[in-house]
């Protein structure tokens, strides 16, 4: 089961301790420090805490972390993703039991704009969803630079989500905050029509062809509404 992968906990602190390091490198580098750094920087913060079960080890041992990992068909994927077992012999590697959530989808961006990483943001909330083809129980969008990009002050969660965003603020502080996830919407069941019980009683809607006036005695039935008299045609008044 992947709910003891990832702890909410260790994921605030990989975050934390993950843009601490790329501070130091971006102060010692500045713009030779790449995104292939920053996934090195991860991975290792990921791999060395006791409370992530994930590692970055070979063979058929999992839970393990795994490195662009394919997310759909034709080439899409995801920087680092921590899977809880293997897709040996399906037909699509990406594919699995929607009712087995992996634990944890992270995607690094380091020097991108607000709309590239708006875009990480909206896809890892989608790998959130239950239903989809890679379906993951946790989150993390880590941006190891400085940007302008700020989660909408509406989509931030008080309480920690399982879905994290974090980057480097312009005080050269790292910034971190959890996302709300996507509300799934229920399906409103179509209700059945049901049948009127034949004991339901009317009013006799017809006229006595004595004096015209309404008949007014109780009656029954699904299609009708005269009394047991006036049911036949001939015996109400045209």
């Amino acid at each position: 089961m992947c709910r003891d992968v990832v702890s909410h906990p260790a994921m605030k602190e990989i975050a934390t301790t993950s843009l601490k390091s790329a501070i130091k490198e971006i102060d010692e580098l500045a713009k030779l420090f790449v995104e292939d750094q920053f996934r090195h920087i991860v991975v290792s913060e990921l791999n060395k805490k006791s409370t992530i079960r994930g590692k970055f080890k070979a063979g058929s041992s999992y839970p393990k972390i795994v490195l662009e990992f394919m997310w759909k068909a034709g080439g899409k994927k995801m920087d680092i993703a921590i899977l809880s077992g293997s897709t040996k012999g399906k037909s699509d590697r990406y594919s699995y039991a929607k009712s087995n959530l992996q634990p944890l989808a992270v995607e690094l961006k380091v020097n991108r704009g607000k709309k590239e990483i708006a875009k990480d943001v909206s896809r890892v909330k989608n790998f959130l969803k239950p239903g989809g083809k890679s379906t993951f129980k946790n989150g993390m969008v880590l941006v190891g630079s400085k940007t302008a990009y700020r989660p909408r002050s509406d989509s931030i969660s008080p309480t920690a989500t399982g879905f994290l965003f974090g980057c480097i603020d312009d005080n050269d502080k790292p910034y971190i905050c959890w996302l709300k996830k996507s509300e799934i919407k229920k399906k409103k069941s179509k209700k059945s029509k049901s049948k009127k019980s034949n004991s339901k009683n009317y009013t006799c809607k017809a006229k006595r062809k004595s004096d015209g006036k309404i008949c007014r005695k109780e009656c029954g039935g699904r299609r009708t509404k005269y009394c047991y008299y006036h049911k036949v045609s001939v015996n109400r008044k045209k």
